[in-house]
């Protein structure tokens, strides 16, 4: 199920006068397919209702109060009207289920470097604006990480960037344990429109003064950067690292775990990141309130009885928030976390620990999306499927369950989305446009 919380209207309660317990029905969230309903009483009964929609009666029981009831199989962009009846009582709430987007994309391929000359790929990914996208990690050719004829060496890229028509390759140079380097870049961020963030040991800031260099306190490799919309910059990375940026300074935060934190998200002044160890099957998702973080859900190598009592599967490498704030985690499978709730989402073929087998996609490496009706997850085997809100679509090549392709980082915006990574040692984009 893909929860929105939708634009609706909630018609006043109808109680006749000798009634001595009221209910409400209210539309709590809505999909391009499904809605979903809170019901609530004023006490404890065992009075049993009845739920019409549209005339047609879908539900008859007795229900306890404060319950989630989920209506699917509905038209998208649709409009229903919903009825609880209760002895000559009744109460309605109308809903307006989402529109789907579009499939329909082009989209352009390209390799960099050369793959015989280092194990090179890029692992972020920012859109600044349709003209400008800045791609990090190492590439390596015959060109570079080597002396010309004069004596002079030649640094290895590791940045792309993107003008629309064509890729550069650029060389950034970081500063880390008091050397500056050419090595890799792990995380770009767009702070503005002309300020642009680069993580490596230290955070190399780009903007129209010129480059400098910002202290992060981060000890060891930056992972991932998110900024929320008052500039606080938060800042991941390995041995479960936090830095945190309040717009004038940066200071260490403990995130509570060992696990390295490999993606940070957030939306409306919550803050999620996700940590992992693949080699262990061990998995952490953090969520930050109140200037601290504790653990939403831990991942671990469990059977099909055990997940969501209360633990994933595994490991998890990307967490997204869409326009409601439902989460999103990405990894061994893609869950969803809804009403205090975890769940596999259902609409995704195989996304399931007893059903994963033969699946047309891998291992996820990142989520992310404009809207939850319009939604990436890209990662291992070529893996890059696209959600409309009600089916999933798999662009560019065709999976392949042989493919050295891995995406390993998508960014989104309205009319664009560029997905990089890795094809076997070659670093690989895509850039793809909305139709």
């Amino acid at each position: 199920m893909l929860p929105i919380f939708l634009s609706c209207t909630k018609d006043s309660p109808i109680v006749s006068p000798d009634s001595s317990l009221s209910y409400s029905i209210e539309v709590k969230d809505a999909s391009c397919t499904e809605v979903f309903l809170e019901i609530r009483s004023s006490a404890i009964s065992n009075n049993t209702i009845s739920i019409i929609r549209d005339s047609v009666l879908i539900l008859q029981s007795k229900i306890l109060s404060d319950t989630i009831i989920i209506d699917s199989g509905l038209a998208p962009s649709h409009q229903y009207k919903y009825l609880l009846i209760s002895g000559s009582s009744t109460y309605s709430a109308t809903a307006l289920t989402m529109d789907t987007t579009t499939h329909e994309f082009s989209w352009q391929y390209f390799e960099f470097g050369d793959q015989n000359h280092g194990s090179g790929g890029f692992v972020d990914i920012a859109i600044i604006n349709d003209a400008l996208v800045y791609a990090v990690g190492m590439i390596y050719s015959a060109e570079t990480g080597r002396r010309d004829s004069l004596g002079n060496w030649i640094d290895s890229h590791n940045v792309a960037r993107w003008d629309g028509q064509s890729w550069e390759q650029l060389s950034v140079h970081g500063y880390f344990n008091g050397y500056t380097t050419y090595g890799l870049i792990g995380t770009v961020l767009k702070y503005d429109s002309n300020d642009v963030w680069f993580g490596a040991g230290n955070v190399i800031r780009w903007n129209a003064k010129g480059i400098s260099f910002i202290s992060t306190l981060l000890n060891g490799e930056a992972a991932k950067m998110y900024v929320d919309d008052m500039k606080n910059v938060y800042l991941v990375g390995s041995g479960g690292a936090v830095s945190y940026y309040d717009g004038t300074k940066w200071q260490q935060e403990s995130s509570g775990t060992s696990l390295d934190l490999v993606d940070v998200y957030g939306r409306d002044g919550t803050v999620v990141a996700t940590g992992s160890d693949p080699s262990i099957g061990k998995g952490i998702i953090l969520e930050r309130n109140n200037s601290q973080w504790h653990t939403l859900v831990e991942g671990d190598v469990i059977g099909p009885d055990q997940i969501f009592k209360p633990k994933l599967y595994a490991s998890t490498e990307s967490v997204w928030i869409d326009e409601k704030g439902t989460i999103y985690a990405a990894g061994n499978f893609l869950y969803q976390y809804k009403f205090n709730q975890w769940d596999y989402l259902k609409n995704l073929s195989g996304n399931n620990l007893n059903q994963a087998n033969g699946r047309p996609w891998s291992f996820l490496h990142r989520v992310r999306g404009n809207k939850s009706n319009d939604f990436w997850i890209v990662g291992e085997r070529n893996t890059l499927l696209h959600f409309n809100g009600i089916t999933w679509k798999q662009i560019g090549f065709p999976y392949d369950g042989t493919s050295h392709i891995i995406w390993r980082s998508i960014d989104v915006s309205e009319n664009l989305c560029v997905v990089v990574g890795n094809n076997g040692n070659q670093p690989v984009a895509m850039v793809v446009k909305y139709q």
